[in-house]
């Protein structure tokens, strides 16, 4: 859950490759299925493990002062 590790895997990252000029979000909960036959239940629970985990890794790579890094994440899988 990269929401409580988001710290340790930047810290890593920038352990192993200095700087972060971009960081690739996909991590998610698997539903699948076509997004208009899901459930609000369904959507919360794969769209916002992905938004809290965003969050996360954003709050630290600011810590880190790497805020300029870009950021992308796939929304839905």
């Amino acid at each position: 859950d990269i929401t409580k590790e988001a710290g340790r895997v930047v810290k890593e990252a920038r352990g192993r490759l200095g700087r972060l000029d971009g960081v690739i979000h996909a991590a998610g909960e698997l539903r699948d299925g076509l997004v208009w036959g899901k459930k609000e239940e369904e959507l919360r629970v794969v769209v916002g493990g992905k938004v809290e985990g965003w969050e996360a890794v954003e709050r630290e790579l600011a810590a880190a002062q790497q805020s300029k890094a870009k950021f992308h994440f796939c929304l839905l899988d």
